[in-house]
C-alpha cells in the first residue's frame, strides 16, 4: 500500500462506515450499529499513526498527480 492510498483511506474508513451504518442500521443488531463506526475510526486512527510513523522517520513525498483538472503538488517533508 503506498502513502497516497494510506492518505486517502484515513478520511474515507470512517465515511464509509457511516454510510453502511445509516443505510442499514436497522436491520443489523444493535451491536454492529455501534462496533461498525468504531472499526471505521480505529482503521483511520491506526493509519494515520503509521503514516505519522512514517513522516517522523525520514519518508518524504515529493509526488505531482492530477485531481480532475487541477495539478497538485505534494510536497510533505519530515520535520526532523
Amino acid at each position: 500500500m503506498t502513502i497516497l492510498n494510506i492518505l486517502t483511506v484515513i478520511p474515507l474508513a470512517p465515511l464509509f462506515a457511516a454510510c453502511f451504518v445509516g443505510l442499514f442500521g436497522k436491520k443489523l443488531p444493535k451491536y454492529y450499529s455501534f462496533g461498525i463506526p468504531i472499526l471505521g475510526v480505529s482503521i483511520a486512527f491506526a493509519l494515520s499513526m503509521y503514516s505519522l510513523y512514517l513522516t517522523l522517520y525520514g519518508f518524504k513525498l515529493n509526488e505531482t498527480f492530477t485531481l480532475g483538472l487541477h495539478q497538485v503538488a505534494i510536497y510533505l517533508k519530515s520535520v526532523f
